[in-house]
C-alpha cells in the first residue's frame, strides 16, 4: 500500500496524459489538441493540452578527476494544460506538474543503476492565470496579455543555455505584447528562488516579494533571422543578454539553423560587488527528413557554450561549467502513434577544460 500511495501521483499524471492524447476534440488556432466543453453554454471552456511527455532514460556523469559521479536510470513526467475561459480565451488558467525536486530538473532516478536511489515524485511546478482585457476586439494591443502566478520565463530567440532553466518557474507578473506583426514586449517582475522547492503552494507567499525584473523585446530581422534582447536584474545584479537565430535552410542544406546568444553581467548592487561575467553559446541545428528506414528522420545538433564559473545562475546542464561541446542526435519520429510520437535520442557534453569529465544520456521520450 505504500508503495502504490508513493507512485499515485505518477499513476494520475499518466492518467492526465493519456486523456489528454485520447480525449482531444480538435486542434486550435496554433495546431494543438483542444478538448472542447460546455461549448453551448454563455461562457464556452476549452481544455488545451501543451505538452504531455513521458521519458525514460540513462545517464552517466563523471567529474574532473574520471570519477563516476551518476550511472543510473531516470524517468520524467510531465502534464502542461491550458483551460480557456470565453469565446476568444478572454481568461486561461495553466497548470504544470513534473517530476524531479529541483529548479533545474525534472527527472527523478528510479533506483536502477550504480547511483541510482528512488527517489520519484510529482508535483504543480507551475500555476498561473493570464486575463487578455481585448481578445477578439479590432483595437490596438488587441493581444494584450496580463498574467500572475508561477510562469515559465520568457528567453526570447535564446535558450536555457544563456538563461534560466526551462524547468523553472517564476513566481510574479507578466505583461506580454505585440509591437508589430514581427515581434513582441515582455515585462516580467516578481521572485525567482526557492531552487529546491518545485511544488507551487509551497511557493505562493513570494507573490508579494520582488528579486527579478526583466524586460524583453524580440523581433524579426528580415525574413530569415529573429533576435531579441533583455535586461535582467536578479538577486541585486544587472544582466544583458542578446539572441539571435538565423533560418540557413535558404542558403544551404547543410544546416538549417544557426542560434548565437551571450549573457553578460554588467553590475551589480550588491554588498559583495561581482565582476563581469559572460555565459556565450553557438549552436546548429540540421534535420534530414526521411533519411532513415521507414520514413524517419534523423536530427543533430552542435553546440559550444561557455559559462563563466563565478556566474551564480541555474542554467540548464550546470554539471558542467567553463567551455564545453554539447552533441544531440534524435530520431524525432521514430514511432508515431495516434496520440503521441515516440523518439529516441542520444546527448554527449563534454567538457573542454577537463577532457576527463563528461556526461552523456540516452532514452525513449513518447510526447503527446
Amino acid at each position: 500500500m505504500r508503495q502504490f500511495v508513493k507512485r499515485l501521483p505518477w499513476v494520475l499524471g499518466c492518467a492526465g496524459v493519456v486523456w489528454g492524447g485520447y480525449a482531444m476534440s480538435g486542434m486550435d488556432a496554433a495546431g494543438r489538441p483542444t478538448l472542447h466543453i460546455f461549448t453551448d453554454t454563455a461562457i464556452p471552456v476549452d481544455i488545451r493540452l501543451n505538452q504531455g511527455e513521458l521519458t525514460s532514460r540513462y545517464r552517466y556523469v563523471t567529474d574532473a578527476n574520471g570519477n563516476t559521479t551518476t550511472s543510473q536510470v531516470e524517468d520524467k513526467v510531465v502534464l502542461d494544460v491550458t483551460v480557456l475561459f470565453g469565446k476568444d480565451g478572454t481568461i486561461k488558467l495553466n497548470f504544470r506538474g513534473d517530476t524531479g525536486t529541483t529548479f533545474q530538473g525534472t527527472f527523478s532516478p528510479t533506483g536502477a543503476g550504480p547511483t541510482g536511489v528512488e527517489k520519484f515524485n510529482f508535483n504543480l511546478r507551475r500555476l498561473s492565470l493570464t486575463y487578455s482585457p481585448f481578445a477578439g476586439m479590432d483595437v490596438a494591443f488587441h493581444d494584450l496579455e496580463l498574467s500572475a502566478g508561477s510562469m515559465g520565463t520568457e528567453k526570447g530567440s535564446g535558450t536555457e543555455d544563456t538563461y534560466f532553466d526551462d524547468d523553472g518557474w517564476v513566481m510574479g507578473y507578466r505583461a506580454k505584447v505585440s509591437v508589430s506583426p514581427k515581434g513582441y514586449l515582455a515585462v516580467t517582475g516578481g521572485y525567482v528562488g526557492d531552487l529546491r522547492t518545485p511544488n507551487v503552494f509551497d511557493r505562493l507567499s513570494r507573490l508579494g516579494e520582488y528579486n527579478y525584473l526583466q524586460v524583453l523585446l524580440n523581433h524579426s530581422i528580415g525574413a530569415i533571422a529573429v533576435a531579441s534582447f533583455d535586461y535582467t536584474q536578479w538577486q541585486n545584479n544587472d544582466y544583458a543578454r542578446g539572441a539571435i537565430r538565423i533560418d540557413l535552410g535558404q542558403w544551404t542544406k547543410l544546416i538549417d539553423s544557426l542560434t548565437i546568444e551571450d549573457m553578460t553581467r554588467i553590475g551589480s548592487n550588491s554588498s559583495t560587488p561581482q565582476d563581469i561575467a559572460t555565459v556565450f553559446a553557438v549552436k546548429i541545428t540540421k534535420r534530414f527528413k526521411a533519411l532513415l528506414p521507414g520514413d524517419r528522420d534523423l536530427a543533430l545538433t552542435l553546440a559550444y557554450i561557455y559559462n563563466d564559473r563565478t556566474m551564480n545562475w541555474p542554467f540548464a546542464d550546470k554539471v558542467i561549467v567553463g567551455n564545453q561541446v554539447r552533441f544531440q542526435v534524435s530520431i524525432p519520429n521514430l514511432l508515431k502513434l495516434k496520440f503521441g510520437n515516440l523518439s529516441w535520442f542520444i546527448n554527449y557534453i563534454q567538457s573542454l577544460d577537463s577532457l576527463e569529465r563528461f556526461r552523456i544520456d540516452s532514452g525513449l521520450s513518447l510526447v503527446f
